[in-house]
């Protein structure tokens, strides 16, 4: 048997078709390698009737769900539900998905390697920007009772003035982490 390497423009590829039997179902072993000094790979197929570019195709498709039940079970706990209500399995199914997909959305915009890394990122940068918002809006109340109780006083001169007085500052603190004491300026 004379086997023949033909070139796929389209994908880039080198391959190489054979018909084998397989448990005495015939499938087709495609060889391929990108370049002419990479190393081989194998796709097998059952559809005899396929070319090499839709059967590489049908692979890519299959891959891309390959690779997002194993990121979603191993980094977004899919089918780790314990509730036995098959709606409740069904929440947690369409929750999780829909999770792959904003990550997913968020890998291709901003070209990151794993998912893993991604979800990591994303998670501390929540935890950041919730902390970020809580600090901002505390200061903003704390500016709006201050300018209630000086209603002619200017926003900027007083934010300026509670960072630079020690006392204001501690008492500032205070409303942050209250159980600190206060502790007054002797």
């Amino acid at each position: 048997m004379l086997l023949h390497t033909k070139r796929n423009r389209r994908y880039k590829l080198y391959y190489i078709r054979v018909v084998v039997k397989w448990k005495g179902k015939p499938v087709v072993l495609y060889f391929s390698r990108k370049g002419k000094n990479g190393n081989w790979k194998t796709i097998i197929s059952t559809d005899l009737s396929a070319n090499f570019s839709e059967t590489v195709k049908t692979y890519q498709l299959r891959w891309t769900i390959e690779v997002f039940f194993k990121e979603a079970k191993q980094f977004l706990n899919l089918g780790k539900t314990e509730s036995q209500d098959f709606d409740a399995q069904i929440a947690d199914t369409t929750i999780t998905m829909i999770q792959y997909i904003f990550l997913a959305v968020r890998k291709r915009i901003d070209k990151y390697e794993s998912i893993g890394k991604l979800y990591e990122n994303t998670k501390a940068e929540i935890l950041d920007t919730k902390l970020h918002e809580r600090l901002i809006l505390l200061l903003v109340a704390i500016i709006e009772i201050i300018r209630e109780i000086f209603e002619d006083a200017d926003e900027e001169k007083l934010f300026i003035k509670m960072i630079n007085d020690e006392t204001t500052f501690e008492r500032i603190k205070l409303l942050v982490n209250p159980t600190q004491t206060y502790k007054k300026a002797a």
